[in-house]
């Protein structure tokens, strides 16, 4: 039965649009600066990351490998980067 002056909503969820790529010069520049925003976004530092990883590199939604970083920020929002060699 439906109650009187009732409205219903519907939520969406959209992942982060992709940002515009950044370019570096060599890779070591380029995976600094995708730790540096990884640990950005957790607000937490390279060492304490480090020590929760338990299991190597990742744990749960959170991870860093050599072309990879993902997490989930504070709005739970899904972050991925990724590094990949092109040739201009």
């Amino acid at each position: 039965m439906k109650k009187p002056n009732t409205k219903h909503i519907l939520m969406e969820y959209v992942e982060p649009d992709i940002n515009e790529p950044a370019v570096f010069d060599t890779y070591e520049e380029a995976y600094a600066e995708m730790k540096e925003r990884l640990f950005e976004t957790l607000d937490t530092t390279e060492e304490e990351f480090a020590a929760d990883c338990r299991y190597g590199i990742s744990q749960g939604d959170t991870g860093l490998s050599a072309d990879d970083a993902w997490c989930q920020n504070k709005n739970h929002d899904n972050c991925t980067w990724h590094i990949s060699e092109i040739e201009i």
